[in-house]
């Protein structure tokens, strides 16, 4: 499927589906991209631009709306649209974070446009935060503003959630609303990153749906030596070592793990058929397990599927040294970290320390600097969330391209596993839809170079997202009534 075959699907689609103004939706998109809201970690990072920005749609539109901070210049900015509660059910969350990762030295890093113009070539619009995740802020406004114009009454109360901090820990942010102003954001079902994409999979189009999420955390690792003056060879010299270290964890898979979760998503990745049957169970199997990874699936199918079965250590800084001829004594190994859940941090301390044992390295400490949760356990066979589910099949189907909905256990950090642990114990769904072609690497353009997203991709999944809010909002999500 491509861009101008999504323009057929435009003329062509059924009368199932209810659109809205795409115009002003793509120039909220554009605008957003326009502000630098780049996320430095460590608390460094400025919403401000953003949520300005909305602050002035939701003033003109008369959507009434607060801004709390989580801290000086990281405000978060919470919309609600009143229902006229006939469904008597709790209220739709629509939280998009507003913060994106740097793009520094754009140029040199072979940006094609500067990733704060929102230029837009060829039907594509390029921008830090198209994919991750710009988007949804647009869509989700573009639907309230929407309704607010036309005189739509929700038959529940749909509420957005601007926020600040994702991308680092998301601690002035969703966390910081679910710990002090639960109130502004008392839902029964959210909808954030995650899913919505399609995901092209042995010649079929499969729509993840994120209802799990590892935890994550970060760690660091500390070698040391004698150092010295750097005319002499050391043969201790923790530079290396870390160096060394670096290159272990990078080449090589941490144990195969087999979780509920993971399995029934290979089931549908697989297919029913007796063969597919027998493959999946090889796949499974630790003796021909990494054997597929590398050399059976496609790359790409591969880079997605491999974090399902795996806690992940990714090493990401280098610490060591303050002089060019003087060799430290120490140095250090910064490792982002993905876990699966049912594990910790401490279960993949105890996995890296036996890899590095494995290739003769007893003598590093290893210190955990930071660790989130899994999100809360949700099962697509819980009724309410298998409702969602349904819901999310019929408008995707109906919009086309059609494919399977595949709930997924999603590798990254949302803000879900935040929201999930609201006291109104809220559904959290990870579905923000955009339409990707198959040339693009998904997978790639999130934190990457030329983040971007056709007009196309981005107006599909504005369509996509109305329709599911338009036929949900009467749907109960309370799984335990």
């Amino acid at each position: 499927v491509t861009y101008y075959s999504l323009i057929i699907i435009d003329i062509v689609m059924g009368d199932n589906l209810v659109l809205i103004d795409h115009h002003y939706a793509v120039s909220l998109f554009k605008s957003l991209l326009r502000c630098d809201t780049t996320n430095y970690g460590e608390g460094n990072g400025d919403e401000t631009a953003a949520v300005d920005l909305l602050e002035t749609v939701f003033k003109e539109e008369q959507i009434p709306y607060k801004i709390v901070y989580g801290k000086e210049k990281r405000p978060n900015i919470i919309a609600r649209l009143a229902g006229n509660g006939s469904s008597e059910l709790p209220p739709i969350l629509l939280s998009a974070h507003l913060d994106v990762v740097p793009a520094p030295d754009w140029q040199a890093q072979g940006w094609s446009h500067d990733p704060f113009a929102a230029e837009e070539q060829d039907g594509v619009i390029y921008g830090r935060g198209a994919l991750d995740m710009k988007h949804h802020a647009a869509t989700s406004v573009a639907i309230m503003v929407h309704m607010k114009r036309n005189g739509i009454v929700p038959h529940r109360d749909i509420i957005f959630a601007g926020v600040a901090d994702e991308e680092d820990s998301s601690t002035y942010g969703s966390k910081y609303l679910v710990e002090n102003h639960p109130d502004l954001i008392d839902a029964g079902i959210m909808f954030t990153e995650g899913g919505g994409f399609p995901f092209h999979f042995k010649n079929r189009i499969l729509y993840p749906v994120q209802i799990s999420e590892k935890g994550n955390g970060v760690l660091k690792l500390e070698c040391t030596g004698k150092g010295g003056h750097s005319c002499f060879n050391h043969d201790d010299n923790c530079v290396g070592r870390i160096g060394s270290i670096a290159a272990i964890i990078c080449n090589n898979r941490l144990p195969l793990h087999v979780i509920p979760q993971a399995r029934s998503q290979l089931k549908i990745l697989f297919g029913p058929s007796l063969f597919n049957r027998l493959v999946a169970a090889a796949f499974l199997h630790p003796f021909f397990h990494n054997f597929f990874l590398d050399y059976i699936l496609p790359k790409e199918s591969a880079r997605v599927i491999e974090p399902l079965f795996h806690n992940n250590a990714v090493p990401t800084i280098i610490n060591g040294g303050v002089k060019s001829n003087q060799v430290p004594s120490v140095s250090h190994l910064t490792i982002s970290c993905r876990t699966l859940p049912g594990c910790s941090l401490t279960d993949v301390v105890a996995e890296i320390e036996q890899l590095l044992w494995r290739n003769g390295i007893d003598d590093v400490n290893i210190s955990v600097l930071s660790e989130t949760l899994p999100l809360s356990l949700q099962s697509s066979d819980d009724p309410a969330i298998s409702s969602i589910l349904n819901t999310i099949s019929q408008v995707m189907n109906d919009r086309g391209p059609p494919g399977q909905i595949m709930p997924i256990l999603c590798p990254g950090q949302t803000d879900a596993k935040f929201y999930s642990r609201h006291p109104s114990k809220m559904i959290s769904i990870g579905f923000a839809p955009v339409f990707v072609e198959k040339e693009s690497s998904f997978a790639h353009l999130f934190h990457g170079i030329n983040e971007r997203v056709s007009r196309n991709g981005f107006t599909w999944g504005l369509d996509i997202l109305y329709n599911v809010i338009h036929r949900h909002e009467r749907v109960p999500t309370n799984s335990m009534g």
